[in-house]
């Protein structure tokens, strides 16, 4: 039983060096694992949307359809990012960092919504018929992604302050963040 429960506590030493910020638990708040457990659930829940997402936004690009070709798919990705840009250049000057910071809970509900939402035109685009609707409902949810994302930077910086417990050291914060 003497090295298998040296193995053990080996093993998880090296998993806590992995999975946990440095210093844990006294570098972070006290709320920082109920917060980290439904945070991965999301997370895993999020992936499971995405594969479904990926799925229908292959066959919007004509992935198993023999007549579109690899120049159409390219150039419609091309206008699809296209869509996302012109957003974020339109939309920069009213980002408000601030405001997100300050309503960290409303937001991450409301990135929710977004990524649900922007999911639910990916899927749809994959359904739809002819190649005039995929592309509207792919540039709009690029276009959502990349007008409402930048918003969310306060509140994702506000959040990493407070499960750091305010650190002020970039590396300790980089380490909460991930």
């Amino acid at each position: 039983a003497g090295p298998l429960r040296a193995l053990a506590r080996r093993a998880r030493s090296v998993l806590a060096d992995l999975l946990l910020p440095a210093g844990y638990p006294r570098s972070v708040c006290g709320e920082y694992e109920r917060f980290q457990l439904w945070d991965t659930l999301q997370g895993a829940a999020s992936g499971l949307r995405g594969a479904l997402v990926r799925q229908a936004s292959l066959r919007a690009r004509g992935v198993g359809n023999a007549s579109t070709s690899v120049a159409q798919t390219a150039f419609a990705d091309m206008g699809v990012v296209a869509a996302g840009v012109v957003t974020v250049l339109a939309m920069a000057r009213s980002v408000d960092p601030g405001r997100s910071c300050r309503a960290v809970r409303a937001w991450r509900v409301w990135q929710a919504c977004i990524g649900c939402a922007c999911s639910a035109l990916s899927f749809a685009a994959g359904l739809v018929a002819g190649p005039g609707p995929r592309f509207a409902l792919r540039a709009a949810s690029h276009a959502v992604q990349a007008a409402l994302a930048p918003r969310g930077g306060g509140a994702a910086q506000g959040l990493v302050l407070h499960l750091s417990r305010g650190a002020t050291d970039a590396a300790r914060r980089a380490d909460v963040a991930a």
